[in-house]
């Protein structure tokens, strides 16, 4: 899966969590702007380990630091490579 697909994913995921157009999810949008809460956001995070087959820690100091949709596919990224901080 290429990054465009990636962040196509998980652009779709938010609009379905928080009821928006898909359309008006933005790479840069902060999370939270589209009304991605903590309920949402474990929902999102559960939805991405089981999709992408990785682990993301509820206390993990990169998952907290995430603001963007960009910031989360780098992070979905870097975990599908193997990568830690």
């Amino acid at each position: 899966m290429d990054d465009r697909t990636l962040l196509e994913t998980i652009r779709t995921h938010v609009a379905d969590l928080c009821g928006v157009e898909p359309d008006a999810v933005r790479d840069e949008g902060k999370l939270v702007g589209y009304g991605l809460d903590s309920i949402r956001a474990v929902d999102l995070v559960l939805l991405l380990e089981e999709e992408f087959d990785v682990a993301l820690p509820e206390h993990d100091p990169e998952l907290t630091s995430v603001e963007t949709v960009r910031d989360l596919a780098r992070l979905v990224d870097r975990r599908r490579r193997g990568e830690q901080g």
